[in-house]
């Protein structure tokens, strides 16, 4: 009976098979584990029955067509759930131990995970239909296991899709949400993406500070019309004000949604390139004495099970949450992601299609060769330098992976000064696109060298440790790579061995950009977006290459192996996987449907002419309600008496949104100075700690 089993779970099959009586007696153990299964979930034991007829469906099926026994070894997996059923049951009684809750933003913890059924419940399932799927096809395997990854990235764009788009904001509120709307809608209806705060002229001789009339993330405006730039870089912003040109307000919304399948579109594209085999003409024209080709059975097996790569990747990415919880908002994280990848992929197709020197090449095939290099192998350096300049421009800390492609267009087979010709075109085509930029800092700022960002001074070496320490408990929690990590580091190590060029390109891309952002003490997770797709790469190889690696260890090795990657990775997403059935998450920056009416129903509760009170809301306020806007928490108590004499003077209606904490408190020190009619109690996204610290209430202030 063992054979037989250990065959299937190698994908293989045994030409002995199982006797009546074997075949009888699993179908008891099967029937019976299943039954405890269920029991233990708390739902009906006939359920058990049921599972097994329907599992059985397949091997029936066989057992016609082939006039052979029952194949009941297909359901060989389900012995790993039946070993953690009896596992769990030794540990809860004999040993008093128990099963806590799993939170997956914590550091992966096998205390909550490992003895919970429907996750092994799950991974047996997966396994038994890819076994019984292999005994369908039969001697068609082969070709059906590129289509089982084509299946799972089609099923991960479908499951992203629903949750990207349909979960997509509603409308945008918060600083940097609202800004990059803002600035493409300014750029879209204005030609420009500064904005211009009309109530700027009205305080501007008055001794108070100017920035609370502005909206968090605008610096202060630059001229006496109340123009003012935000600190955020504009490049990502262009695609907002296309969309906005094209569609609408509507289209503001589907920008980060669409931005994000692409990129897990290029990230796929990015795993096949990396571990794709030398081009047709690089083995016709690269001799063996120029470059030594690895010809070992691993090393095609990675080529062979490179669909596998890609898909994992993609998968591994589009569940992230540092992915998702983005991209139903109009954030610019994904476009800096999207064009770093494109960089990298289009560097190493240049590196690929460039001409080696060949002495047994005749001087007519070697013209013939340069002319079409000239034609056609410096479209790559080209268009990378094109997507460079443009990760730049989105996110200005992404021009450091310029020396990754540095890497891969310089090492190389080419001639020298093919090498030097396709750097050269690379960097003049990112200097083309980064000009715009440099030319607004020059304007905006008074020099071309000068960021939007304030914040440069706060990096220090000396901000490194802690923010290592922060960004490790978010890089390393249970959703994000904790649960992977065994693999990350595998994949990294088999890159560095397998593919030596490539792997210094990916290590200064990761440890460049990484080592720069440490240094950063507000450092936030999404910052290092741009970056994930190459970890989500190296896990997805060290998954193949573990599997791939094992085949030469004891038979069951492998087996086990996968089991234990298809725990890790369902564990991983286990609370992720329903989200797009439930009710949508709120991010920063999310407006609901009703909050966003909120924002509408504030035109209608105040004259045209009214300045409203805000925090983080001002911006919503201002985009939604066409109401002017000020931050009073900003101001001292004598600075805010001196801003609303000045509105009464010109007869002007004051109002407060009670959307904050700090509100609440400046709100109830206001009225010992003046008189707060309540107006209406709006649906608008609150900034506190506990619930009831803020109202949400709209107050007039009447002197």
């Amino acid at each position: 009976m063992i054979a037989p089993h250990l065959a299937a779970l190698t994908f293989q099959s045994d030409e002995h098979g199982l006797t009546r009586v074997e075949t009888g007696a699993l179908l008891l153990v099967h029937f019976g584990g299943l039954v405890a299964f269920w029991r233990l979930v708390q739902l009906p034991i006939w359920y058990g029955a049921l599972s097994l007829a329907l599992l059985l469906g397949v091997p029936f099926f066989i057992s016609i067509k082939t006039r052979r026994a029952l194949a009941v070894e297909t359901l060989a997996p389900l012995f790993f759930l039946y070993l953690i059923i009896a596992t769990r049951f030794v540990f809860i009684r004999f040993l008093g131990g128990d099963v806590p809750g799993y939170f997956d933003y914590n550091a992966p913890d096998l205390r909550a995970t490992l003895f919970r059924l429907e996750p092994w419940a799950i991974c047996a399932l997966i396994y038994t239909l890819a076994i019984q799927i292999r005994y369908l096809v039969d001697q068609a395997w082969q070709r059906v296991v590129p289509m089982l990854a084509a299946i799972l990235i089609l099923a991960t764009i479908v499951w992203a899709s629903s949750l990207y788009n349909g979960h997509r904001t509603h409308g945008v509120t918060g600083t940097d949400p609202y800004a990059y709307a803002q600035m493409g809608i300014d750029l879209a209806t204005h030609g420009t993406p500064l904005h211009r705060f009309t109530l700027f002229p009205s305080v501007a001789s008055l001794t108070i500070p100017w920035s609370p009339i502005v909206h968090t993330g605008y610096h202060i405006p630059i001229n006496a019309n109340g123009d003012a730039p935000t600190v955020w870089p504009i490049g990502g912003s262009i695609a907002f004000a296309l969309a906005y040109g094209l569609a609408g307000e509507a289209g503001l919304y589907l920008v980060n949604p669409l931005v994000s399948l692409l990129l897990l579109a290029a990230t796929g594209w990015l795993a096949w390139e990396l571990f794709a085999p030398l081009s047709f003409r690089a083995k016709r024209e690269i001799s063996l004495a120029q470059i030594e080709i690895s010809r070992s059975a691993r090393n095609d097996s990675v080529i062979e099970h490179r669909a596998w790569i890609a898909a994992l990747a993609i998968a591994i990415l589009a569940t992230s949450h540092t992915l998702f919880d983005w991209a139903t908002v109009t954030m610019v994280d994904s476009q800096a992601a999207l064009f770093t990848v494109l960089a990298i992929i289009l560097s190493l197709r240049g590196a690929r299609h460039t001409s080696v020197a060949n002495e047994n090449v005749s001087e007519r095939r070697r013209l013939a060769r340069e002319a079409r290099n000239l034609q056609f192998g410096i479209l790559y350096p080209i268009l990378s330098g094109l997507a460079l300049g443009a990760a730049y421009f989105v996110r200005h800390t992404q021009v450091l992976i310029a020396p990754a492609i540095f890497i891969l267009l310089w090492f190389n087979p080419a001639p020298r000064n093919e090498r030097i010709r396709n750097l050269f075109a690379a960097g003049l085509a990112a200097l083309l696109v980064a000009l715009p930029d440099l030319w607004y800092h020059q304007i905006v700022f008074g020099s071309w060298l000068s960021p939007e960002s304030t914040e440069l001074s706060l990096f220090s070496i000396t901000s490194a440790g802690e923010t290592i320490s922060g960004l490790d408990a978010g890089l390393l929690a249970a959703r994000e790579f904790g649960w992977l990590l065994p693999f990350l580091i595998y994949g990294a190590f088999r890159f560095a061995r397998d593919k030596r060029i490539e792997s210094v390109a990916v290590a200064l891309w990761l440890g460049v950009l990484i080592g720069f952002h440490v240094l950063y003490p507000a450092l936030r997770l999404r910052d290092l977006l741009p970056e994930f797709p190459a970890l989500a790469i190296m896990t997805a190889f060290g998954v193949v290459a573990f599997m791939i690696d094992l085949e030469g260890f004891w038979k069951p090795s492998r087996s086990i192996g996968l089991t234990i990657a298809l725990f890790l990775f369902l564990i991983r997403v286990w609370n992720v996987l329903p989200i797009p059935f439930g009710t949508p998450q709120s991010s920063f920056g999310y407006l609901s449907a009703s909050q966003r009416a909120a924002f509408e129903q504030l035109s209608t509760l105040t004259p045209s002419r009214a300045v409203i009170g805000s925090t983080l809301n001002d911006g919503a306020i201002d985009l939604y309600a066409r109401r002017e806007t000020f931050i009073p928490t900003m101001w001292s108590a004598q600075e805010q008496d001196t801003f609303f004499a000045a509105m009464f003077r010109q007869g002007r209606a004051v109002y407060l949104l009670d959307d904050a904490a700090g509100m609440t408190t400046l709100r109830h020190q206001l009225e010992q100075r003046y008189t707060l009619q309540k107006i209406a109690v709006l649906d608008v996204p609150l900034s506190s700690i506990f619930p009831g610290d803020t109202s949400s209430a709209l107050y007039q202030i009447i002197k």
